[in-house]
């Protein structure tokens, strides 16, 4: 496979690290039988202090023409110090995630056993709010400690259905993993009739649902 990749190397530590990247999937691809080739591009304080652009379009197209991006790192002291710039190479990155639908940060982590308590990644399932029906079958697996739902609260939240709630609560008990209903949410349906919850009333009333699951 021929793969093109836009190298944004950004500011800071970002040219050295962005170099070994670059290194290390030039040995991949030749390990496997793959050509790549890079189309370097400027981002950050550097293209600030370049064209004036935190993410110039000349870059936005580099990132559009490949089919990936490897970026490093954004920011420079001298930002950090000024709070009257009207400019920041932080700028950069949200317009980077904006125009690319970019939504997510994903970052390598190992878990101590003797941590994993103190974690706040649980091996649970959450499911807040509920606004749709959801099959689990297929993640119910014995790992999994448990499967919490809840409705959304606030005169703005959208609706949580009770058929919802009682088809989960009978996916997790085939696959033997306990379920909690956390919260009923605001506004709540239970046979054909929708009612609206206070907040302070919302748990007790999905702990009295709870012993009909």
């Amino acid at each position: 496979m021929d793969f093109k990749i836009a190298v944004l190397a950004g500011d800071g530590i970002g040219p050295e690290i962005s170099a070994v990247g670059v290194d290390v999937m030039t040995a991949v691809c030749e390990k496997f039988g793959h050509k790549v080739s890079y189309e370097y591009a400027v981002c950050g304080a550097d293209a600030i202090d370049k064209v004036g652009d935190p993410f110039p379009e000349a870059t936005y197209q580099a990132c559009k023409n490949a089919d990936a991006v490897l970026f490093s790192a954004v920011g420079d002291p001298k930002f950090d110090n000024d709070p009257t710039a009207k400019v920041r190479p932080e700028q950069g990155l949200l317009a980077m995630r904006k125009k690319l639908g970019l939504f997510a940060n994903i970052r390598p982590a190992w878990l101590y056993q003797e941590l994993a308590e103190a974690c706040p990644l649980k091996k649970e399932i959450i499911g807040e709010p509920l606004l749709t029906p959801i099959q689990l079958q297929p993640y119910l697996q014995p790992q999994i400690s448990r499967v919490t739902v809840g409705g959304e609260s606030g005169e703005q939240a959208r609706l949580c259905r009770w058929e919802w709630v009682t088809s989960l609560a009978a996916q997790c008990r085939a696959a033997n993993v306990p379920f909690v209903f956390k919260q009923t949410g605001t506004f709540f349906e239970k046979g054909g009739l929708c009612y609206k919850i206070p907040r302070a009333l919302q748990h007790a009333q999905a702990q009295k649902a709870m012993q009909f699951l």
